[in-house]
């Protein structure tokens, strides 16, 4: 689908508190543990980096507008869509009367 909109029918997401940042109603934010061996460090920072990684690749499909327009544009097997077809058919026929018009009217 395109944009931020879910398809009609599906459910939608909610928010993860603990991705956004969000604390529940009442209580403090938890304060992650502060790893205490290099092992430990390495294990946070070998997380961190996939969550990094992670937040990236969602950017970068986000601002892929060119990807986007061509799934917005294309059905699943890759043709375009029928109602894109159809406009186009119009605008032809609208833009050949228009000027098969002004040829008969210059004449």
């Amino acid at each position: 689908m395109s944009g931020d909109r879910p398809a009609p029918g599906t459910a939608v997401p909610t928010p993860d508190p603990a991705r956004s940042g969000a604390t529940p109603t009442g209580s403090e934010p938890e304060k992650p543990e502060t790893p205490q061996t290099p092992d430990e460090l390495a294990a946070d920072v070998a997380r961190q980096r996939e969550q990094l990684a992670e937040t990236v690749e969602q950017l970068q499909e986000r601002l892929d507008v060119r990807s986007r327009m061509s799934d917005a544009m294309t059905t699943a097997d890759g043709s375009l869509r029928p109602e894109l077809i159809a406009a186009l058919a119009a605008g032809v026929a609208a833009v050949v009367g228009l000027a098969v018009l002004r040829w008969r009217r210059s004449r």
